[in-house]
């Protein structure tokens, strides 16, 4: 593979079948050539959420007990965090390691531009993708963001320093909560 870093054959231009950009490829590629490598200190992981000096703690016990989609949620923790910092203070307590990137992230559903799945209700999941392959993945994706709210309600929503008074016995650990949670 190329270098982290290689940049292939690509641009950054309006989307004509979406609002905002998209990234298009200039020429034509073949179905294994790689088209970027991203450095792996430049993504955001799990390791950076274990790791995380206020809250790792608490992320490693999510992934570990948390059930269904709880890798998804510890991430979602770090980078929910790492906004509110941004959001509150100036900057995220990562160094500005992923500010950029943070920055650009449509947050509401007005930012950007941007239409997403997270943003619709039930309703308009059935009245646009009732009948289609997608129906199913996308509740799931629902039903997968209100658990990893509810998890992280008592992480994120309290002062980072009462952290450790959080009380695991609050958290959904199986699919069979998940379903009525």
């Amino acid at each position: 593979p190329p270098q982290p870093g290689f940049v292939g054959p690509l641009s950054i231009d309006t989307s004509s079948i979406g609002q905002g950009d998209g990234l298009f490829v200039t020429q034509a590629v073949s179905k294994y050539d790689y088209l970027m490598v991203i450095p792996e200190k430049k993504c955001i992981s799990l390791e950076y959420a274990w790791e995380d000096e206020e809250l790792g703690d608490v992320f490693c016990f999510l992934t570990d007990e948390g059930g269904p989609g709880a890798r998804t949620a510890a991430l979602a923790g770090l980078v929910a965090k790492e906004w509110l910092q941004i959001k509150y203070y100036g900057n995220s307590t990562s160094s500005n390691k992923w500010d950029q990137y943070l920055r650009v992230l449509p947050w509401t559903e007005s930012d950007h531009g941007q239409e997403h799945i997270l943003w619709w209700t039930q309703d308009k999941v059935e009245e646009l993708l009732g009948d289609s392959f997608a129906y199913d993945e996308a509740l799931n994706t629902l039903n997968e963001v209100d658990v990893a709210v509810d998890n992280l309600q008592s992480i994120l929503l309290q002062d980072p320093d009462l952290h450790e008074a959080w009380d695991p016995d609050n958290l959904i650990t199986d699919e069979n909560e998940i379903d009525h949670a």
